[in-house]
């Protein structure tokens, strides 16, 4: 893809997230301050991802484990979730936030992810989003603010995750998973993963389905069929947003 992913097409978004820009440019501000009144330069659509994000792990606050999130792109939805622990449990060491990416786009495509709309988005390498320095910066960052001595929480884990899942469980085989968000858009990635990590979860544990619902990424949603039998589990939409999660029961 030649254009930015994250650059929408609608003209009314776009001049909103201009107009967003220009007052952040204009303010006399200190980019500082600016920072600490967030919301008044935020568009309302990224609050209300990470508003989701923040109640996803609401669900699973009592429930031990990491947190995952296969597909991390440019990594708003992996910080939404360090910013939701990090808040809520400043005391506890004990859960990850685990991401995984390619960070280099989609690494195959098969014929089960094109039986959707937008065949031209699906392409190796697709979607690639080379993020990883700057998260691993941010991620010091973050860690580092913390008032107490502790251990690395949060974990950026590169590389295919057919490869580097497996790697991943291998090197920690007490893993369990309270949460898992999947947002790898196609099929074969995405029933690898559901299968590994099923047996990890706990009861009252989530997955989160970032694409399922959509027609254009159809190949998440037939892996989600064939991996969890859907007449089994109990599905709840997320207010205002189009994923939906999974209670496994």
């Amino acid at each position: 893809m030649t254009e930015n992913f994250r650059e929408t097409p609608n003209k009314k978004i776009d001049s909103y997230l201009n107009k967003l820009a220009d007052a952040w440019d204009k303010s006399k501000d200190t980019t500082k301050i600016k920072l600490t009144e967030f919301p008044k330069y935020i568009p309302k659509n990224s609050l209300m991802q990470f508003i989701s994000r923040y109640e996803l792990y609401k669900l699973i606050e009592n429930i031990p484990g990491d947190i995952i999130e296969l597909g991390v792109c440019g990594g708003k939805g992996l910080f939404s979730f360090v910013q939701s622990v990090f808040i809520n449990e400043p005391q506890y060491q004990w859960r990850n936030i685990i991401g995984f990416d390619t960070f280099e786009g989609f690494p195959t495509v098969c014929e089960k992810d094109n039986l959707g709309n937008a065949p031209q988005l699906k392409n190796v390498n697709s979607f690639c989003e080379n993020s990883y320095d700057e998260l691993v910066e941010l991620k010091k960052i973050h860690e580092d603010f913390r008032f107490i001595d502790t251990r690395e929480q949060i974990k950026l884990v590169k590389g295919d995750v057919r490869v580097s899942l497996p790697e991943y469980i291998k090197n920690h085989e007490g893993l369990i998973v309270s949460l898992l968000y999947c947002d790898l858009d196609l099929y074969e990635a995405t029933k690898y993963a559901l299968d590994l990590l099923w047996d990890r979860i706990p009861k009252g544990g989530i997955i989160v389905f970032d694409n399922a619902i959509m027609d254009t990424w159809e190949g998440e949603a037939i892996a989600f069929h064939e991996s969890l039998c859907i007449g089994k589990c109990k599905l709840v939409r997320i207010p205002y947003i189009k994923q939906f999660y999974l209670i496994k029961e």
